[in-house]
């Protein structure tokens, strides 16, 4: 079955208030997790299924992290404005956009009302046609107004303007035109700061919505893909992968969302869709994660890829994660690169970058995996250890070679039996 074709349950449903199905180290527990079989648009239960609840994000797909609450900080409202700039990048536009009308219609405002109070303390509002005025053709406060937006904005209509009369006037044209050409200045650079940085759709269309866990050179692997069509991260690019999980020490105490680093092989370059690969060897955290345990566990592999662009040299990070429900065991990615000889030039298919399908893959873990191998290599004549399991109808088969040193040595079929309740 298709793994596209499998969902699972919300807890919430009616079918998790039934009673739990017996023990999974039960003798003969025919245990299947919840599991949904999608069949012409209807949804089926699998039988005998039990609730899992899936596991709680610390990022989504698109790269931001879960809404966070923080609570008993000292001057929290003065933090955010000592950092007034990157509070304002970091808000949606319509904050933005808010704060930038705001800030215009306070500051022609606030100047208009003192071009009044200079032509007030100078008696112009009284004697308008004197030529000893602080200003011509203002007559009340709409005109001082229009002339503080045109001497902020230059447009300067030749009808109302400042005279050399106040020597207050002149300091005030001149803060003004500081003020403003500071204020516009700052907000340029927030605007284009906003509009460069990768948005949270770059991250989906960066990494593939799903990862895969099967063989490549006879080792378990993770595999990920990632793509570059917008080369913001074509310099210097940097991929960092961490599985986030709860962890209890050895003296008892809980560590929630503890991060272990995972080594990943390198990439080469980022020219076309990479399959990014993570070995999982006895220095993985995913040592002893066999497909029941994907099923099982909750935890979540985050993303990193850290990198910057060749036309502006502006550094960019963008992030995604998995959760186990988005890992598929038993599938690898289809290729989506080909050279076209008419052409004469590689033709990348967008349409496969998520397309993966079914290989015959171990459902034991690395470790189990390796162990039945010494097993093997430890037996001689082709006969097998009494320890190996029996073989069950729904086993995985996959071929192994025992080591030997005569040339023309049989190739042994073994059926590897381990965990198969998946």
């Amino acid at each position: 079955m298709a793994s596209e074709d499998i969902e699972l349950y919300d807890c919430d449903h009616e079918v998790c208030n039934e009673s739990p199905s017996p023990s999974v180290n039960a003798e003969n527990d025919n245990f299947e997790p919840v599991i949904i079989y999608r069949k012409d648009k209807k949804w089926q239960r699998a039988p005998h299924a039990r609730c899992i609840h899936p596991p709680r994000r610390i990022l989504h797909k698109n790269g931001r992290a879960v809404a966070l609450s923080y609570f008993n900080i000292p001057h929290r409202f003065m933090h955010y404005l000592r950092d007034f700039g990157n509070t304002m990048v970091n808000s949606r536009w319509r904050w933005i956009t808010l704060n930038l009308v705001l800030t215009f219609a306070i500051l022609w405002l606030a100047f208009g009302w003192f071009w009044m109070l200079i032509a007030q303390a100078h008696g112009d509002l009284e004697e308008p046609t004197r030529n000893d005025t602080c200003s011509v053709g203002n007559e009340g406060f709409a005109g001082f107004l229009l002339m503080s937006i045109e001497t902020q904005t230059t447009i300067g209509y030749g009808s109302r303007y400042p005279t050399e009369n106040c020597p207050e006037g002149i300091f005030m044209l001149c803060l003004q035109m500081i003020l403003g050409i500071g204020m516009e200045g700052a907000i340029l650079g927030m605007f284009y700061v906003k509009m460069t940085r990768p948005g949270s759709r770059d991250s989906l269309k960066l990494f593939s919505r799903i990862a895969v866990i099967c063989q490549r050179d006879g080792n378990l692997c993770l595999m990920f893909r990632v793509e570059d069509k917008r080369r913001a991260h074509i310099v210097g690019t940097q991929l960092k992968a961490y599985l986030m999980e709860t962890r209890r020490t050895s003296q008892g105490e809980y560590l929630e969302n503890f991060q272990t680093p995972l080594k990943l092989e390198p990439h080469g370059l980022l020219l076309w869709p990479l399959t990014v690969v993570h070995k999982i060897t006895p220095a993985s955290p995913l040592y002893d994660l066999s497909a029941q345990d994907l099923l099982l566990k909750k935890f979540e592999i985050a993303i990193v890829m850290i990198g910057s662009s060749d036309s502006t040299g502006q550094m960019t990070q963008s992030r995604t994660s998995y959760t186990p429900f988005e890992i598929y065991w038993g599938h690898r990615f289809k290729s989506c690169v080909h050279f076209d000889t008419d052409q004469e030039s590689y033709i990348i298919e967008h349409d496969l970058f998520n397309a993966t399908e079914e290989v015959d893959t171990p459902l034991c873990s690395a470790q189990r995996l390796e162990e039945v191998l010494e097993e093997i290599q430890n037996t001689s004549n082709g006969t097998f250890n009494s320890a190996v399991p029996s073989i069950p109808t729904d086993s995985v088969s996959f071929v192994l070679t025992p080591p030997s040193t005569s040339p023309g040595s049989p190739i042994v079929f073994f059926d590897e039996i381990l965990e198969t309740d998946v």
